[in-house]
């Protein structure tokens, strides 16, 4: 709850950090502005009314509280003293919970007669009224009505009540004042949610007391899209009929196909839609992420908007299509769907701001591994290409394999042509890609049998030898090193395998390249020794063995 600048903040801070209100009930609120001076000196008034209520038991608790509200009552506005009868009415029976000297048929009592007192006193402070200050009485009945709810007074309760289908309270909000059109924090109104959660007689309510049909929240979305994207067909009717503009139904339209709702993208097409939004509802549809939109109910949209005469390769300014945006999501029965409608399997996603860009949907079926492995197949089987590549030079496989793809994906990738030896822009090849991972050995495997080249270089001329002896995997470099490996080639800058062990730790790594016949004397491009890289690299007992392993080895 947030509070600015109020008395309802003075009263409601002193009375709960004295410990008089009891946690967790929630009071009717309003704040209107009042002036400085008048704010600090009946903020001293209230501190020690509280304080001397707060100590008070028995007859002088019941007097204090009494003539403290009267006193108060006598200063403030009228559209405040609602909320101090509330106030002090929860403050004296808090008092009273804690007296030991009542028993609970003496404190009701007390209780019922002190509530009797405070209306009696709210109305003496009243007086005659003119019809300004009836209809500021009927407001402060509808506030008062709400605290005993108990519902703050506030846009995020009214916003949320709406929601609920609270149409008692969204009344007595209304009827207290609040404006129809204001919004919670999140930036919606009442409409929107009641829009959204189908409540027709909330809708008509707000309608009534003139809300706008065409308020937009932050994104745009009035409470036509609310009712659009959550399949409520009746609201939706209402909303058409109170003058919902051009750009809300156009808006609701794409809203209603991605949370896959046809009938309603139907009706939004009959009063007005713009049907060249259709090619952007597609893909909407084929990407959509809303929770609770199944893909069955999204297949449907496809299968509609297809059939209204949608292009099924068209891109958006990312260069996204609706093939595309299903593989991106997995869903596999609506690419299947796309294919069928003539999709082009090798189209390639300029959007260069996912993950680089240039992808395909057989890249992005490669990179979720075995959870895709059937619509890989698919695609494979409809033609898609594993020889392209994506803007960073990556082939399916080398993204199956940099995202810990599935065994069966990278056998499968390979068995329908993928080459083994594919380069990224880097340089890097699937064999280093394979050998720089933890248990690596079962993707180096299949490759291996392929043929790949275990002395490839990358740019900067590092070895998948390299690549695994810095990262301790002995496995991998075993794997490699009986399929051919180089165990003493060197990077461009001189460095071999053994060389980044030692620089690395890897203590296993070092001795099993020494017993592959790796040279301890070599230097790199500086004159740098194996022997040298443990002394300046490594410290305590790791440098102190690794020292005795290379010159046990013969390093000088």
């Amino acid at each position: 709850m947030i509070y600015k600048d109020c008395l309802h903040y003075l009263i409601f801070t002193f009375l709960v950090s004295s410990g008089l209100l009891m946690p967790g009930i929630s009071y009717a609120l309003d704040c209107p502005g009042i002036p400085e001076q008048t704010q600090k000196d009946l903020q001293v008034e209230i501190r020690a009314a509280v304080d001397r209520i707060g100590s008070a038991k028995g007859a002088e608790l019941e007097k204090l509280t009494r003539n403290t509200t009267r006193d108060l009552l006598g200063k403030l506005p009228q559209a405040d003293k609602v909320y101090l009868e509330q106030m002090m009415y929860a403050t004296y029976c808090s008092a009273l919970r804690d007296d030991p000297t009542l028993t609970e048929s003496q404190r009701s009592a007390r209780i019922k007669a002190y509530n009797l007192e405070l209306k009696r006193t709210l109305q003496g402070t009243q007086g005659k009224e003119n019809p300004d200050q009836r209809a500021a009485s009927a407001k402060d009945a509808a506030r008062a009505e709400l605290a005993r709810i108990p519902l703050p007074y506030t846009p995020d309760a009214f916003v949320e009540s709406a929601g609920n289908g609270n149409l008692a309270a969204v009344k007595w909000f209304l009827a207290a004042g609040i404006d129809p059109n204001t919004k919670n924090e999140g930036g919606n109104t009442a409409l929107m949610h009641a829009a959204g959660g189908g409540h027709t007689e909330i809708v008509n309510a707000l309608l009534k007391a003139k809300a706008n049909v065409n308020e937009r929240n932050q994104g745009g979305y009035t409470a036509l899209s609310w009712a659009a994207s959550s399949d409520r067909k009746d609201v939706l009717s209402i909303l058409l009929d109170h003058g919902a503009d051009n750009d809300a139904i156009n808006k609701a339209f794409l809203s209603a196909a991605e949370g896959g709702h046809v009938e309603v993208l139907r009706t939004l097409l009959k009063r007005g839609a713009d049907k060249r939004l259709g090619n952007e509802a597609l893909r909407e549809a084929a990407g959509s992420t809303i929770t609770g939109a199944s893909e069955a109910e999204l297949n449907d949209v496809i299968h509609f908007l297809l059939e209204q005469g949608m292009d099924v390769d068209a891109k958006d300014d990312a260069g996204w299509t609706a093939l595309l945006n299903a593989a991106r999501e997995g869903r596999i029965m609506i690419v299947q769907t796309l294919l069928d409608a003539g999709a082009g399997v090798n189209t390639k996603c300029t959007c260069t701001g996912w993950l680089g860009g240039g992808w395909t949907a057989l890249m992005m079926a490669a990179r979720e591994g075995g959870e895709r492995k059937a619509m890989l197949d698919m695609l494979l089987a409809r033609g898609a290409d594993p020889g392209l590549a994506n803007n960073d030079g990556k082939t399916a496989l080398l993204i199956a394999l940099e995202f810990r793809g599935s065994i069966d994906t990278i056998r499968t990738l390979l068995d329908k042509g993928a080459d083994a030896n594919a380069r990224d822009n880097n340089g890097s090849t699937a064999v280093m890609r394979a050998a720089g991972e933890r248990s690596g050995v079962e993707f180096l495997r299949p490759l291996l049998e392929k043929r790949a080249d275990v002395n490839a270089r990358n740019n900067d001329g590092s070895t998948a030898l390299m690549w695994a002896a810095m990262r301790g995997y002995v496995d991998n470099m075993e794997a490699l090193l009986d399929a051919g490996a180089d165990v003493n080639v060197r990077s461009m800058n001189g460095r071999t395998a053994l060389m980044l062990a030692v620089r690395e730790g890897k203590i296993e790594s070092v001795q099993a390249l020494l017993r592959r016949g790796a040279r301890v004397d070599d230097e790199d491009a500086n004159g740098k020794t194996t022997l040298n890289y443990a002394e300046e690299d490594l410290k305590e007992q790791a440098r102190t063995d690794m020292i005795r392993i290379l010159k046990k080895a013969g390093a000088k």
